[in-house]
């Protein structure tokens, strides 16, 4: 039995920390090795941090807190994901377009690219969760 994090106290605690712990690699990153450094690591941390809470959180009313996820499967319900994937395309935009100024802007391209990725994986999972019930 694989331990899923179900209460909303933990997945809201995971996020939080998550954030902070990414920045702070990131940032840190950023300062002493430079930008593709940063960038180097921001992207996979971001998939392996965003994967760990789609594999990991569940809804104990919804699904099986025991089997895999399918997948395709990002959210328990199809809502949530598209919470998730309209935030994450927004800041995927928002860097886009903020971003075009500074010295670094092909890696803030980069992340926003990856933030949209995301944003769009949500969006399919709640598409295709919805047409399942």
């Amino acid at each position: 039995m694989r331990t899923r994090i179900v209460s909303a106290n933990a997945k809201v605690g995971y996020y939080f920390i998550a954030t902070l712990f990414a920045a702070f690699v990131v940032g840190v990153t950023w300062a002493t090795l430079g930008s593709l450094a940063g960038t180097l690591i921001v992207v996979p941390l971001q998939f392996l941090l965003v994967g760990f809470a789609v594999r990991n959180f569940r809804d104990e009313e919804i699904e099986s807190v025991d089997e895999p996820r399918a997948w395709w499967r990002l959210t328990a319900r199809p809502t949530s994901g598209f919470v998730f994937g309209a935030l994450f395309i927004g800041q995927g935009l928002w860097v886009a377009f903020t971003g075009f100024h500074s010295p670094d802007a092909w890696a803030l391209v980069l992340g926003a690219t990856t933030e949209a990725f995301i944003g769009a994986m949500f969006l399919q999972s709640s598409f295709k969760l919805r047409q399942r019930t």
